[in-house]
This record gives structure tokens, C-alpha cells and sequence, in this order.
């Protein structure tokens, strides 16, 4: 595989920055380039590192990614283009990953903020993306993430990725050598390829490189100097055994409950992947709604009410997490952090489908005050986002009018009727079956 780094100058303008994304696509195309990397913030340029960069403009900058989109297109070359992104949460730094076909495959978004920047408005984000790139796997982590959270890199590495890319912003430092250092051991304590895009400036403190599985540094632009380091990968050669013989079982805990995983906040509502540690409230609110949930879901098996019953579901959809086919979360609320409801995104569909289903129970003593309608949206927000999907499904009986009017609010659609196709303690019922579509037809919301 062949990778082109993007060593732009920094953006006047989004209009500037746009130009230079194209002038970089045309010399990675004419350079046989499988795919290129920008640096971080190359739409409309980073905030907060001493450069006049102009405000946010939503629909400004999804006209420009569209237009890198088509570019991409007709090139025939993928594209890694980070930018700055608004969604319900707030501004976030992301990177947007088109294939060569012209296809947005969704955007890694920047979850360690730099201290420094939080005062320019920057939201850090939540969940991480492997993306798949002619047949490469490959993952993203943004700038700060690269330096101080090796962790970032190693979960790619561990979930089959060959090159992670680093798109960051470096200036001068005290210590330029902790920068190049830092490249090499992300790659040699993985062994994978790792690729950093740094912006071409007058104070710039690293070039643009590639460094090897083994640590060598494979290709690197001239300091200063705006220009595309070209370089030819064998990800065959990523093996990465270093991180796949990470032994969870002697850590503090089993990476399957470390952290608290993604979390979505709202006014009414905080979601959060729940983790084996919540095995113990999960089986509370299970036990306080036993005769409410199953009017929806059917009888459970008694084994259910337990609490390595709880730890098990929650196990389960961990490991369907880490292969992309499900995602579970607690609903929470803000102010008590009582968990009051669950929320999935399942059956996720990739290839031509890019779809999922979505199903949802709440607390029956916090019905009907507008929590669950929040919550799905943040779901919906964090699918069509995050996680690229094209469509939602959901399905519902035909008397939950509650349930109707919170996919309404949502933006689902009825579409029809699927008849008799969910036993339900014993009766087979009918689901009235709604979707909702990614406004932008597939992608980021």
C-alpha cells in the first residue's frame, strides 16, 4: 500500500485550507497513493495555537468535506481529513474517512483533549473506529492521543489495525526529541506502522513521517516545507504481536470493565456503555421492573435475575462491541447517576447495509418525562455520526404509544407492518416497523 502524508501549510481560511486539500489529493493521485493524511484541524485550521482561524460555520464545513468527498471520488484515492465538527454534543475535532470510491465511512473523533485546548470550545468525544481500507485495517488517533495515551494506539493495534495515522499539530517545543521518540515507540511497542502529519510552519517541531513495525523511520518531509511524503507499506509486515500478547487478566482489571467506555450526555439524560462493573445495578433495575419490561420483552429465564446472569449480558454485548455488532449503554441520570434504562444499537450491518436496530427500556417510574426521547436521540446522533451508519430500525407494538411518539420525536418514519413477528410470552405480536435515515444519506450526522 501506498500512503501520502499531507504536509500542508496551515489554513488561512476554510476556503484556503480546502485548496490545499485539493492540490495534496492531485499530487497523492499522480503518486499512485492508496490513500492520504492531513493534518490535524486541516478544515478550518486548530484553534488555540496561535494562529487567527475563522468561526465555526456548520454548513460551510460540510460543504467542504463534501467537496474533499467528490474529489476523492473522482481521484480514486481514499482520504483521511480531519476537521473540526459540530454535532448535539458540541464542537468536536474529528477525522472524516472517505474510501476511493467516494464513500464516507464515517469520522474518528479526538477523546483526550489537550488541557490547552479546552478553552477554545473543543468537546472531547467518545468510542473508537477501526476502518478498513482495500483490505487494510487502519486506525486513527489525534494528535495529544498520540503522545500521552499509548493506549489509543494499542487498541487499534489489538483490534487488527496495520497503520494507525497520527494527524497533529506540533510546534516548537523544550523537547523535540520526547516527539520523534514517542513515533517510535508507538510503532515498536505494537508493531505496527505509525503515521504522523504535522502542518508545514515557520515554528514547526516534527516533520511528517512514517515509522516502520521495526522502529525505522521509513519516509519523512522537510521540515518547514509544504509537501507530500510518499511511502510504500507492506502491512503484512504489521504483525502486531507486541500488542495482541497484552495479558488483561494481570492488570488491576479485565480490559472488558476497565473505564467507563463512551459516554453521551444530555439535559435529562447521561448514556454510558455499560461495563461488567455495573452487573450489580443492572440486575437492581431489572429486579424493580420485573413485572414491567417483560410486557415488552417476554418472560426472561430465572437465571436472568442474577447476578452473574447481568455480567454475562453484559459480556456478551462487550464482545459483539469489539466486533462491531452491537452497542449497549446505560441510561443514566445526571444529577443522581442512578441507572434508569438501557439503550442498544444491535444487528449492525456493514458492507452495502450500513445499518442497525435500536431497542430501549426505561425505568416505569421515569416514564413520560421526555427521558427516553433524549436518549434515543443521542443514540441516533452517536450512530449516524461516530459509527457511520445509514439507517436505523426500530420496532414497536402498535398500543405502546409512548414508545411511538418517542421514535417520532426522533425523526423515525413509519414504514409499515411486520406481522406477528416477535413472540412475546407465548403470543406472536405485531411490530408497526419505523427507521430513521442518515440526513446526509450515509456518514456523519
Amino acid at each position: 500500500m501506498r500512503i501520502g502524508l499531507a504536509q500542508t501549510r496551515f489554513p488561512g481560511s476554510l476556503q484556503d485550507g480546502l485548496a490545499a486539500v485539493h492540490d495534496m489529493l492531485e499530487k497523492a493521485a499522480e503518486a499512485g497513493c492508496s490513500i492520504v493524511c492531513f493534518p490535524e484541524a486541516v478544515l478550518p485550521g486548530l484553534r488555540g495555537v496561535g494562529y487567527e482561524v475563522e468561526a465555526y460555520d456548520h454548513n460551510a464545513v460540510a460543504a467542504a468535506v463534501e467537496a474533499v468527498r467528490a474529489g476523492a471520488e473522482r481521484l480514486g484515492i481514499a482520504v483521511i481529513l480531519p476537521s473540526e465538527w459540530e454535532d448535539e454534543l458540541g464542537l468536536h475535532l474529528v477525522a472524516f474517512v472517505i474510501s476511493g470510491k467516494g464513500e464516507l465511512l464515517g469520522y474518528q473523533t479526538k477523546n483526550q483533549i489537550d488541557p490547552d485546548e479546552e478553552g477554545f470550545g473543543y468537546m472531547p468525544g467518545s468510542g473508537r473506529r477501526i476502518f478498513e481500507i482495500d483490505g487494510v485495517k487502519l486506525g486513527i488517533v489525534i494528535c495529544h492521543e498520540g503522545w500521552r495515551y499509548p493506549e489509543t494506539v494499542r487498541w487499534a493495534a489489538r483490534e487488527g489495525a496495520a497503520v494507525v495515522f497520527h494527524p497533529q499539530y506540533t510546534g516548537p517545543s523544550p523537547y523535540p526529541e520526547f516527539y520523534g521518540g514517542a513515533l517510535q515507540c508507538r510503532s515498536l511497542e505494537n508493531e505496527i506502522y505509525f503515521a504522523s502529519v504535522n502542518y508545514a510552519t515557520q515554528e514547526q517541531g516534527l516533520s511528517s513521517q512514517v515509522i516502520s513495525p521495526d522502529g525505522r523511520r521509513l519516509c519523512e518531509a522537510k521540515l518547514h516545507a509544504e509537501e507530500l511524503a510518499v511511502c510504500e507499506i507492506d502491512p503484512l509486515l504489521a504483525v502486531g504481536r507486541l500488542a495482541k500478547r497484552l495479558r488483561p487478566e494481570v492488570l488491576a482489571g479485565d480490559l472488558l470493565s476497565a473505564g467507563d467506555g463512551t459516554r453521551l450526555l444530555g439535559e435529562r439524560v447521561l448514556l454510558r456503555e455499560l461495563q461488567l462493573k455495573d452487573a450489580g445495578t443492572l440486575l437492581e433495575l431489572e429486579e424493580a421492573n420485573r413485572e414491567f419490561f417483560p410486557l415488552f420483552t417476554g418472560t426472561r429465564r430465572e437465571d436472568f435475575y442474577t447476578l452473574e446472569g447481568q455480567r454475562n449480558r453484559i459480556g456478551d454485548h462487550l464482545r459483539k462491541k469489539s466486533r462491531d455488532e452491537a452497542y449497549f449503554f446505560g441510561i443514566f441520570d445526571p444529577s443522581s447517576g442512578d441507572l434508569i434504562g438501557t439503550i442498544t444499537l444491535m444487528e449492525v450491518l456493514r458492507g452495502a447495509l450500513q445499518s442497525c436496530f435500536i431497542g430501549y427500556m426505561l425505568d416505569g417510574a421515569h416514564n413520560g418525562q421526555g427521558r427516553m426521547s433524549e436518549a434515543v436521540r443521542l443514540m441516533v446522533a452517536y450512530a449516524f455520526g461516530p459509527l457511520g451508519l445509514h439507517r436505523i430500525e426500530a420496532g414497536v407494538m402498535p398500543h405502546n404509544a409512548g414508545s411511538i411518539r418517542v421514535l417520532e420525536k426522533a425523526g423515525f418514519v413509519r414504514e409499515g407492518l411486520a406481522r406477528k413477528n416477535v413472540n412475546i410470552n407465548g403470543q406472536w405480536q405485531d411490530h408497526l416497523v419505523f427507521a430513521a435515515l442518515n440526513p446526509n444519506g450515509e456518514g456523519p450526522n
